[in-house]
């Protein structure tokens, strides 16, 4: 099926923000409808009779039912499954007790309805639908098929709890209410331990929110230290899937393997040093390893890797691109994995490295890839392969791994 057919009369709607335009629509009854697909935030898609399209959380392709409307603009709606008549044959019963997506269940994992198999086709359709829409031929950008997880269970080294002091979770779907949780199966091991101890600890009046907030968070990783509880501190980054990360590094370290060790590297977005250990051990002479955060680019530099330069630079900053050429010596090859907003300066970014011809970008979020990629493409990059990556099993999240060259 193509991505037309898949879509249909819908092609030309903007998933990420999903609102119509005009005036509203006056409410109907009940109506009953098919699931026909999902948006790239993970609404089921429904055709009301009259023609509008609706929006559904908890719906999965397939899914034959009754439907309640609850908002409607112009040409678009959000709706409430009122009934399951007849579930889509990929429909599965969640694995986890507090699944949902009420007030009070939690949200973390809104996808685990799904086979995985499904939820692999449908993550492979929504980036080839969105590439396709933004104007990019499949027929020149090669999009490769989604490299799915070995254990799409158990995978998460890390992960933010909420606590109030007397219970502790995750976030219902759609809202900022706690949603208490005793176990959580897509936590690593180690990771579903440091729960359970979190959990013996309350109540603790000290993890009490204040100033009106709802909760406090926890960061938690497979590194940390139970002795040191910090509320409302972020842990460093570092990817959540680690037999996915592998994955990536080995996707770059091949791609890497193309070019002349000769040629100077530019990596952005550092962070702890990931990427540039597979940078470094392909044999570059000169890498430039560019973060933000001082503790990051000290932790680079201590790891010693041969030709790595680390370099402290704020990539948000328009002004700290020319600090930033005069440090470097013309490379050739820019690799970056940046936070969710992408790289919206990548035009006036390039403007200062004429000498790069080739970028590899990382991209966890589709909406912001596509956006710098019609950047790149407007100043004549050419974008020559995509290849999808799930690093989080049961939610509509994929990483994005793309080569663009210079024309």
């Amino acid at each position: 099926m193509s991505c037309q057919e898949l879509w249909g009369h819908n092609a030309d709607y903007d998933f990420d923000n999903p609102r119509g335009i005009g005036y509203s629509h006056p409410m109907s009854d009940i109506f009953k409808g098919i699931i026909r697909d999902v948006t790239s935030k993970g609404l089921g898609v429904v055709n009301h009779p009259d023609g509008r399209i609706f929006f559904v959380t908890g719906g999965w392709p397939g899914d034959q039912g009754l439907f309640i409307p609850e908002s409607s603009q112009y040409r678009y709606g959000t709706a409430r499954l009122k009934e399951l008549e007849s579930p889509s044959p990929d429909r599965v019963k969640p694995r986890c007790p507090h699944h949902g997506y009420t007030i009070g269940a939690c949200g973390g994992c809104p996808w685990m309805i799904g086979a995985y198999n499904t939820q692999l086709q449908l993550k492979q359709n929504i980036i080839a639908h969105t590439l396709k829409r933004a104007g990019f031929s499949l027929s020149d950008t090669r999009l490769q098929f989604i490299i799915g997880a070995d254990d799409c269970w158990g995978y998460r080294n890390r992960a933010q709890l909420k606590t109030n002091g007397e219970e502790i979770g995750f976030v219902s779907t759609a809202s900022h209410v706690l949603a208490p949780i005793q176990d959580c199966l897509v936590l690593s091991d180690k990771n579903r331990c440091i729960l359970q101890n979190l959990r013996s600890r309350l109540p603790n009046p000290d993890w009490r929110p204040q100033n009106g907030h709802a909760w406090n968070f926890i960061d938690i990783d497979e590194a940390m230290d139970l002795h040191r509880i910090v509320l409302n501190k972020r842990r460093f980054f570092q990817q959540a899937n680690s037999v996915q990360n592998e994955k990536i590094k080995a996707w770059l370290g091949e791609k890497l393997h193309e070019h002349s060790i000769a040629e100077s590297v530019l990596e952005l977005f550092a962070g702890s040093g990931n990427l540039t250990q597979t940078i470094a051990q392909c044999g570059f002479s000169q890498i430039f390893a560019v973060d933000v955060i001082v503790a990051l680019v000290k932790m680079i530099s201590t790891m010693e890797l041969p030709g790595v330069r680390a370099l402290e630079v704020d990539l948000y900053d328009q002004c700290s691109f020319k600090k930033l050429r005069d440090c470097v010596n013309d490379p050739k090859i820019l690799i970056l994995d940046p936070p969710r907003s992408g790289f919206r300066f990548f035009p006036r970014f390039l403007g200062f490295f004429p000498k790069i011809n080739t970028i590899y970008y990382i991209s966890c979020h589709v909406g912001a890839f596509v956006r710098d990629a019609c950047a790149l493409r407007r100043q004549k990059w050419t974008l020559q392969e995509v290849q999808p990556l799930d690093v989080f099993p049961h939610t509509p999240h994929m990483e994005l791994l793309s080569r663009f060259t210079r024309n």
